[in-house]
C-alpha cells in the first residue's frame, strides 16, 4: 500500500503539502492520515520539514527559453528536483547540459535523466531506465520502428518491462499498434495485460472498445436509467476489468464506473443532453465520474466543458476544453472549487498563466479559505484555515502573471492585520526571486 501512495503523490500530487495531497488521496480511495503520509514523504526524501516553495519553474522557463544551462554549483539542487517533482523533469533536462547528464550518471536517485535523454545504442546495451528512455523517445519520433523493434525481443522480456514497454505505446498511438496491444491482453502478467488495456481504450476503433460498447449500451439509457452490472466474467477480466473496489466504492458500482470510462461517449448523445437526464438518478455521480475518465482518454472537447460544469474529479478536462473557451472554464471553475481542487485545476494550465486567470486564483483562494472574513482586521481566522491559504499561495505564486508580481509585491506595505494579508505575505519571497530573475534575464516582469 505504501508504495502505490508514494507513487500516485509523486504522480499528480508532488507538489502538495502532505495535509492537501492526503485530502485528495483519500478521494481516489488511497486512505492515508495526514501525519503517516507526512512521514513516509520525510523518509522518502519526498518532502522536508517547514518546507518552502521554490521558485525553480518560474527560472527553468525563463532559462529553457533563452538557452541557457545552469551554473554548475546548482547542478545537485536542480537534479534533486527533478528526482522529486515529475512533472517538471522535461523543464530540468532542457537546462542540465552536458555535465548535469554526466553528473546524473554517477548518482543512482538521479538516473531518471538517462530515461529523458537515451543515448545511442542504449536498447542493445543500456540499463534498464536507458532502454524504456530510449523505446520512449522513439515511439515519439517513429512509432512504426518501435513497434519493430519491441517485437523482435518482447517474449524475452521480464513481466515489468513487459508492462513499461506496453503503457508506452501511448505515444504515437495509432491503429496499427492495436493488433500488438490486443494479443498482449492474454499475457500471462496481470500489470501487462492491465497496461494493454489501459492503452486500448484510447483507440476508439479497437476490439476492446467495441466490448466496452456492448457492455455499456444496456447498463445507462437516454432517459437517466441505470443498471449496475454484474461481476466481470472471463472476458471482461482478459479486457482490464478489476474487481478489487477501492475503500468506500461498492463492486458494482466500481464495475459500472470502469465499463463507462472505456466505453465511447458517442454512444450517450449530446452531453448537456445526457447529464440533464441523470439529475434524479442515485448513481449520478457513478456515472459522470466514468464519463469524466473516458472523456480524458478520447478527449472530446464539448464533453470536457460540459462535465467540468458538475464535477471537478478529473482536472485534466481543463486541458482538453477549447483553447478559446478554455479561460473562461477555468474561471468558472475556480468560482466554485474546493481548496484542495484549486492547485489541481491550476496545474492544468501552461504557465505563466494570464492576468484573468492569476486574478480568478487568488480570489479563489480567498473565498474558500478565508470566506467573507478575509479583509476584517477584527476577524478571528482558525490556524488551519489561514495555513491552508498560505500553503495554495505559496503553490500558485511561482506561475502567476508576470505583470502582477509588481503589484503584489507593493501591496504588502505598510502590512495591515488581515487574514488575507498575513496569507500574502507568504508569497513576497517568491514573488521577489521571480522578480530578481527577470531583472537578471533582462525582461521586463
Amino acid at each position: 500500500m505504501r508504495k502505490g501512495i508514494i507513487d500516485r503523490y509523486q504522480e499528480r500530487y508532488g507538489d502538495f503539502g502532505p495535509t492537501l495531497a492526503a485530502e485528495k488521496l483519500a478521494k481516489e480511495g488511497h486512505e492515508v492520515n495526514h501525519e503517516t503520509l507526512r512521514r513516509w514523504l520525510i523518509e522518502e526524501k519526498l518532502w522536508k520539514k517547514k518546507r518552502r516553495r521554490s521558485p525553480h519553474r518560474s527560472w527553468l522557463r525563463l532559462g529553457a527559453a533563452r538557452g541557457c544551462r545552469v551554473d554548475e554549483r546548482l547542478l545537485p539542487e536542480l537534479l534533486e528536483y527533478g528526482r522529486t517533482q515529475l512533472s517538471q523533469r522535461g523543464a530540468v533536462l532542457a537546462v542540465l547540459g552536458a555535465r548535469g547528464r554526466w553528473l546524473a550518471a554517477e548518482q543512482p536517485a538521479w538516473r531518471w535523466v538517462l530515461a529523458g535523454a537515451p543515448a545511442p545504442g542504449a536498447w542493445d546495451t543500456g540499463t534498464r531506465a536507458e532502454r524504456l528512455g530510449f523505446f520512449a523517445a522513439l515511439r515519439r519520433t517513429d512509432p512504426q520502428a518501435a513497434r519493430e523493434l519491441v517485437g523482435r525481443s518482447y517474449a524475452q522480456e521480464p513481466p515489468e518491462d513487459r508492462a513499461e514497454l506496453v503503457a508506452r505505446f501511448a505515444v504515437g498511438l495509432s491503429m496499427a499498434d492495436e493488433p500488438f496491444l490486443e494479443a498482449s491482453l492474454d499475457d500471462r502478467r496481470k500489470e501487462v495485460r492491465l497496461a494493454a488495456a489501459r492503452v486500448l481504450v484510447c483507440l476508439p476503433a479497437s476490439r476492446l472498445v467495441e466490448r466496452m460498447a456492448a457492455r455499456a449500451r444496456p447498463l445507462v439509457d437516454r432517459r437517466g436509467h441505470v443498471v449496475l452490472p454484474e461481476a466481470p466474467d472471463a472476458s471482461g477480466l482478459r479486457d482490464g476489468l478489476e474487481t478489487t473496489p477501492p475503500r468506500g466504492e461498492g463492486p458494482r458500482a466500481f464495475y459500472l464506473r470502469q465499463i463507462l470510462a472505456a466505453a465511447p461517449l458517442a454512444a450517450w448523445g449530446p452531453p448537456a443532453a445526457a447529464l440533464s437526464s441523470l439529475a434524479k438518478s442515485e448513481w449520478r455521480e457513478v456515472v459522470i465520474l466514468g464519463w469524466a475518465l473516458a472523456t480524458a482518454r478520447q478527449r472530446e472537447a464539448a464533453w470536457a466543458e460540459a462535465l467540468l460544469g458538475v464535477t471537478l474529479q478529473v482536472p485534466e478536462l481543463v486541458r482538453i476544453v477549447a483553447p478559446e473557451r478554455r479561460e473562461a472554464v477555468v474561471l468558472s471553475v475556480l468560482g466554485r472549487a474546493e481548496p484542495a481542487d484549486i492547485p489541481l485545476v491550476l496545474r492544468q494550465l501552461e504557465p505563466p498563466f494570464g492576468e484573468a486567470v492569476s486574478r480568478g486564483a487568488l480570489a479563489a483562494v480567498k473565498r474558500a479559505c478565508l470566506g467573507a472574513d478575509a479583509d476584517s482586521e477584527a476577524a478571528t481566522i482558525s490556524r488551519a484555515r489561514l495555513q491552508t491559504a498560505r500553503a495554495l499561495l505559496a503553490e500558485i505564486a511561482v506561475d502567476l502573471a508576470p505583470s502582477l508580481l509588481d503589484g503584489l509585491a507593493q501591496s504588502l506595505f505598510p502590512p495591515r492585520k488581515t487574514p488575507w494579508h498575513a496569507a500574502l505575505a507568504t508569497m513576497l519571497v517568491v514573488i521577489e526571486r521571480r522578480l530578481a530573475a527577470h531583472r537578471s534575464f533582462k525582461e521586463p516582469a
